[in-house]
């Protein structure tokens, strides 16, 4: 599984969402539907998953979640 889809379902389960629905990199958080708070349970979730931490800069930069993602990618050299 790549990292995209990884987070993807990292998404899923903190929200509770159907395990069918679907993502695209170009998704902001608004369009998934997230408040302020659920962004912040699932960035903590990403970080815990990956072992990485993402600092509160780098996220003022993040409006999709491709943008998370390659973060992600950065910080885990994947």
């Amino acid at each position: 599984m790549d990292t995209f889809e990884r987070i993807c379902d990292i998404i899923r389960n903190a929200m509770g969402f159907d395990e069918n629905i679907s993502f695209t990199e170009e998704m902001t958080f608004g369009e998934m539907e997230l408040d302020s708070l659920d962004v912040v349970d699932c960035i903590m979730s990403v970080e815990e998953e990956f072992d990485i931490a993402i600092k509160d800069e780098e996220l003022q930069t993040v409006s999709t979640l491709g943008e998370l993602v390659e973060i992600v990618k950065v910080k885990t050299g994947m």
